[in-house]
């Protein structure tokens, strides 16, 4: 099965992350960090933009595995990232339609 590297929609444009937005991802999480720990236990290990960088290294190792894939949203008009999704724990074993 084929992932598609760009998802567009028309407003947005779903890619792969880049190191380029570990400054906007760091920012994000360090505003939201109280909410966070709530409900991700991943937000208190992540305590540093090296973190960040490491998060978004990982999460391209995965998608080249094909054990998972994360996007970046981003807005169509200027490009800005506003999220991030990804699709884990893939069962490839499962027939598609």
């Amino acid at each position: 099965m084929s992932i598609p590297e760009q998802i567009d929609t028309p407003r947005l444009i779903l890619k792969p992350l880049v190191a380029a937005d570990a400054p906007f991802i760091w920012r994000e999480v360090e505003e939201s960090r109280e909410s966070l720990e709530r409900w991700m236990p991943w937000a208190q290990y992540h305590i540093s933009i090296t973190d960040t960088k490491e998060f978004i290294e990982r999460q391209r190792s995965q998608w080249f595995l094909r054990e998972g894939f994360t996007y970046g949203i981003n807005l169509k008009t200027d490009g800005t990232l506003m999220g991030v999704i990804s699709l884990q724990n893939i069962d490839w074993s499962i027939p598609r339609m």
